[in-house]
């Protein structure tokens, strides 16, 4: 039997869909104000992790999917004739792009960011004033 999701859990799952990035689906549906990125970053995953969310996502994905007439095996030959076409013109740039846009449609690649330094927001102040004397 389906587990009921809480109204925040719901959220989570909405925006995700949206936006693609837990985190941030983290921070716009539950109060996360004060929370460390860190904390943030757990608690998101611990959410996609959860049976029922991730299965609920996974099949919002699908039916976006059937709906746009996409799927993954669709995609991966599409990409595996595209990179071969362009082989066959010497263009190896656009077939290897195309090989590596087929590894990470399936999972082989991961894009990881790390960051480092401050996450404290900067404020720059611009004061607009006439021309200088020398750009007369």
């Amino acid at each position: 039997m389906a587990q009921k999701l809480t109204a925040k859990q719901e959220a989570f799952i909405r925006a995700y869909l949206k936006c693609g990035n837990a985190s941030e689906a983290y921070r716009q549906s539950y109060d996360a104000k004060g929370m460390k990125p860190e904390t943030i970053n757990k608690r998101a995953s611990e959410l996609l992790s959860e049976r029922e969310i991730a299965g609920r996502i996974a099949a919002y994905q699908a039916k976006a999917n059937e709906r746009a007439g996409v799927t993954l095996a669709d995609h991966l030959t599409r990409m595996a004739q595209l990179s071969e076409e362009a082989r066959e013109v010497a263009q190896f740039s656009a077939a290897i792009r195309a090989e590596e846009l087929r590894a990470k449609a399936s999972g082989l690649y991961v894009e990881r960011v790390e960051h480092s330094g401050s996450l404290e927001p900067v404020i720059v102040t611009f004061s607009i004033t006439g021309p200088r004397d020398d750009d007369k």
